[in-house]
């Protein structure tokens, strides 16, 4: 049982990271994080240091979700965040 512990453990982390992630994005978006946050309270304690934090940067997003490509060197991807943060 010890030997695979650590799976929940680690799938257990990546699924609040992803609630976190997503209560995020919709509270930059201008939606509400609650419904996404659920009852899950490291999520949720996760996104109020998220909050505390954007507040003392005074963190101003310009893009969200933003599709990057470099025709030149034939790359791309979405970047979660483009903004401003006071730091």
């Amino acid at each position: 049982k010890a030997k695979t512990a650590f799976r929940t453990k680690s799938k257990k982390a990546m699924d609040t990271g992803s609630i976190v992630h997503d209560a995020i994005h919709a509270y930059l978006s201008g939606a509400k994080p609650e419904p996404i946050l659920g009852d899950n309270d490291n999520a949720t304690n996760s996104f109020l240091a998220f909050l505390q934090w954007a507040d003392r940067v005074k963190l101003k997003p310009i893009a969200l979700e933003k599709v990057l490509i470099d025709p030149e060197h034939e790359v791309g991807g979405t970047t979660d965040f483009i903004g401003y943060a006071d730091i």
